[in-house]
């Protein structure tokens, strides 16, 4: 294929070049011969071969059965960067189809370096260098890269210089937690070279022969000719003045009118709002309203119009990285309850599209004082109000800590992000929301 023989005339110019020295290459025309899978597994287990899916001239590339964490393939080649003491450089194609299921801008494709093939998680033991979302809490290299998944190839230079592992070696994955599917993430080309190659001595500075002195110049023979003075030029004559024009009396000028005043306009009222609860006491997060779009379970498409729900999600530990916990919430299937008409104003209400939950209106406690354990339903006396987005999550997980927590079939989410919302835009929320378990009746108390 073009693509191919371009790739390896690439990399045999930079194994011959004065500046990079190719170290590892592979371009999967000859399968994962040069690879391992997780745990020393086959890598059959964890990589497959295919043809490339867009037919760019690619030949053959890789990607994944399965999506897993901490990598699903492992490059049997191993780099001692600390013995090499040379700056690296890592080049690589990358494809994405978003068309199979998955979110676009979220597939799962990553690829990073890590000491062995079964590393296990923190940042000393694995790091990733390229990756579909930057938003995930994971162990980043120093020169982290953001990687498209738009359908079509693209080529990649990553710096690894930075590099702090004395031995590591090559890994890829689709990655468990991103919004892919199996099999929708794509690697070609791989070439790991040394970014400066053999160490040159400074050549000799040469230095310029001594210049040949200037010739003397021979005076002219004949003598210079007497230059006549400039002469005077001659005066020139003013044109015939013109007699001066009468000028007319100043006008005055015209009364300005006063352009019609505008009608005063009302300051934008605050929008009255009855938002979602967060509860310290027991992790709970109660929505009072939900909109969502219910989808056959076999095709895929909407069936007929949103509807309303009232629901509870409970708060678990997901997973711990190096920066802290990431936390998921699960919505609990006992609590939820289908709302015949709007419970709430409808600039206040959650709305789930497309595996993304956006709460407009969450109300925090700000001090974390309140659900003492002998009174789980006192109430905060300071709140402060958040627009919170999670994340659906489409495969199972494990939880560190899930603390008895019965999941009942719910959805699960995991946080992506949260920001503070003027208090200027809600002017009052429900103080209270309590939804009861098991009768999937709803609870609501107004104040405002």
């Amino acid at each position: 294929m073009k693509l191919k023989l371009c790739a390896i005339l690439v990399s045999a110019a930079l194994a011959t070049s004065a500046s990079a020295k190719t170290l590892w290459m592979d371009d999967f025309e000859n399968g994962l011969t040069k690879w391992v899978g997780k745990n020393n597994a086959s890598a059959t287990s964890f990589g497959k071969i295919e043809n490339d899916p867009v037919n760019a001239g690619h030949g053959k590339v890789v990607t994944f059965p399965s999506k897993v964490i901490e990598g699903a393939i492992f490059s049997t080649f191993s780099v001692n960067h600390k013995e090499l003491k040379k700056p690296l450089r890592l080049e690589f194609d990358y494809l994405g189809i978003p068309n199979r299921g998955g979110v676009a801008g979220d597939l799962g494709g990553y690829i990073g370096y890590a000491k062995n093939p079964n590393p296990g998680p923190g940042s000393e033991n694995h790091r990733w260098v390229g990756g579909t979302n930057p938003n995930y809490s994971i162990y980043k290299g120093d020169n982290y890269i953001h990687i498209e998944d738009d359908g079509k190839w693209h080529h990649y230079v990553v710096d690894l210089s930075a590099t702090d592992f004395p031995d590591f070696q090559l890994m890829l994955e689709d990655y468990e937690y991103a919004n892919g599917v199996a099999g929708d993430a794509y690697f070609d080309n791989i070439v790991l070279t040394d970014a400066d190659g053999k160490d040159k001595p400074e050549p000799a500075k040469q230095v310029d022969p001594p210049k040949e002195p200037a010739k003397q110049v021979d005076p002219p023979k004949e003598p210079a000719k007497q230059v006549d003075p400039p002469k005077e030029p001659a005066k020139q004559v003013d044109p015939p003045k013109e007699p001066a024009k009468q000028v007319d009396p100043p006008k005055e000028p015209a009364k300005q009118v006063d352009p019609p005043k505008e009608p005063a306009i009302d300051p934008i009222k605050p929008v009255s709002c009855q938002c979602a609860t967060y509860t310290v006491s027991d992790y709970s997060l109660n929505m009072p309203e939900v909109k969502m779009s219910l989808s056959n379970a076999l095709t895929g498409e909407i069936v007929g119009e949103p509807q309303r729900f009232a629901a509870r999600m409970k708060r678990f530990e997901l997973y711990s990285t190096a920066k802290g916990t990431v936390y998921g919430f699960n919505v609990l299937c006992d609590t939820t309850s289908e709302l015949i008409s709007p419970n709430t104003n409808p600039q206040c209400a959650a709305v789930l599209d497309k595996g993304t939950l956006t709460i407009p209106c969450v109300e925090i406690p700000a001090n974390g004082l309140c659900g003492e354990e002998d009174n789980p339903q006192k109430k905060c006396t300071t709140s402060e109000k958040y627009e919170v987005v999670l994340d659906k999550i489409t495969s199972s997980k494990t939880c560190n800590n899930c603390n008895g927590l019965e999941t009942n079939g719910g959805m699960s989410f995991v946080l992506r992000e949260m920001k503070k919302v003027d208090e200027k835009k809600f002017s009052s929320t429900s103080s209270t929301t309590i939804i009861e378990t098991s009768t999937s009746t709803v609870t609501t108390t107004n104040s405002k």
